[in-house]
């Protein structure tokens, strides 16, 4: 395995580090914009367009980059790294990998260059209070009606929909009868969409889970919805059959923003180490107490970075869903452990100072404590991991 970035992706990170490094003083302006606005900071959104971020899974014909999973990843990660974490971008680079491989022609032509240029923003309407994480659970239903479907139902813990411009919505479009006739499996008959959040007939209502990620968060209500049929991605009825390339692209790129935040952290401690006094003329970085914690702690970043990059890279290559998938977990377990781990041990070492909101530490550390629930919770990680790699019966 050659772990050696290529010169595009080293051009990449000059780029997207002196954008991020531009910023990163103003992180804390940036979020409270986007939770008091409903919108990315204007001017902040322009330079990270600028930068070349938000075309690596779009086709160069449609106006993107096309440099791959792990161009995103190095990318976000740089921004994390300086304080800058950004979970929409994730979803949106989801989406355009399967507006990409499933969408039609036109709808492709119609959303991915905008996607390309920033200039679309899409969240993911997934998880239900009830159902959680389990699509065999889930309630959101669509008929069909001419050329459009009519969604009813309810989405909850949806993040950002008050700054997406679309959301993709999965929803039931068979029953449970409809599909014992058509003989198809238990998770047949669910249709993908993008769905104006603003549309007739939906209403958002926050959900106060204390802004987390840095956005705020929805239970999303659908009444006699009508959604275009042209708004469908893939064929009617069969949205599982690529929802996993864009569950896999969500968690590697969750997992980025995880080491990038790790990457901040560990710099802010040790800083703090080098330069605070308290006994003698020696830093507390001099105690062990202070020191074995944080060396402890890099390599546990250093060695999840492996495995994200490397989750990234085989989905870049070409490998299948499942191989892709169980990287993601494992990478997506680790790093989820190793960032709430860095956002705890700096708050140690910081003292009091780290509790003036000021410093924003405590935001990063609600934060990443939320990554070992979202976008999976390890519990169903090391499901996947169980099942998938060492072939132990499917969990109950």
């Amino acid at each position: 395995m050659d772990f050696t970035l290529t010169d595009t992706q080293h051009a990449l990170l000059t780029r997207t580090r002196k954008t991020a490094e531009t910023w990163a003083d103003r992180a804390l302006e940036i979020r409270r914009h986007t939770l008091e606005h409903g919108q990315h900071h204007p001017g902040f959104w322009k330079d990270y367009c600028a930068a070349g971020t938000t075309g690596f899974l779009v086709p160069r014909e449609h106006g993107g980059s096309d440099q791959g999973l792990l161009a995103a990843a190095l990318s976000l990660e740089a921004f994390a790294a300086r304080g800058l974490m950004l979970t929409l971008p994730v979803l949106t680079n989801a989406v355009a990998r399967l507006i990409r491989v499933a969408g039609s022609e036109e709808l492709r032509a119609r959303h991915l260059p905008a996607i390309a240029d920033g200039s679309l923003v899409i969240g993911m309407g997934f998880t239900e209070a009830e159902a959680g994480h389990n699509f065999a659970r889930m309630s959101t239903y669509a008929q069909r009606d001419g050329d459009h479907l009519v969604v009813n139902g309810e989405k909850a813990y949806i993040s950002g929909a008050d700054v997406a411009d679309r959301l993709l919505l999965v929803v039931r479009s068979l029953t449970k009868e409809q599909r014992s006739e058509r003989g198809l499996p238990r998770l047949a008959g669910f249709t993908a969409m993008l769905v104006d959040p603003r549309a007739e007939g939906v209403t958002l209502t926050e959900q106060r889970l204390g802004d987390r990620e840095g956005l705020r968060q929805w239970k999303i209500t659908f009444n006699d919805v009508r959604v275009p049929a042209a708004d469908i991605i893939g064929a009617e009825h069969e949205a599982i059959v690529h929802l996993f390339d864009a569950l896999n692209i969500e968690r590697v790129l969750f997992t980025a923003i995880s080491l990038g935040g790790a990457a901040h952290l560990l710099d802010r401690a040790v800083g703090y180490a080098k330069s605070r006094t308290v006994f003698g003329d020696q830093p507390i970085g001099a105690y062990q107490a202070i020191a074995h914690p944080l060396a402890r702690t890099h390599t546990q970043l250093e060695s999840a970075r492996l495995l994200a990059y490397r989750a990234a890279a085989l989905f870049d290559q070409g490998a299948d869903a499942v191989t892709v998938g169980t990287a993601a977990n494992m990478a997506k377990l680790l790093a989820a452990d190793v960032a709430y781990q860095a956002a705890d041990q700096t708050l140690q070492t910081f003292g009091a100072a780290g509790w003036d909101e000021n410093q924003g530490l405590v935001d990063h550390y609600l934060d990443t404590r939320m990554f070992r629930s979202t976008p999976v919770s390890q519990e169903l990680a090391l499901n996947f991991i169980a099942e998938t790699t060492l072939g132990l019966p499917r969990s109950r």
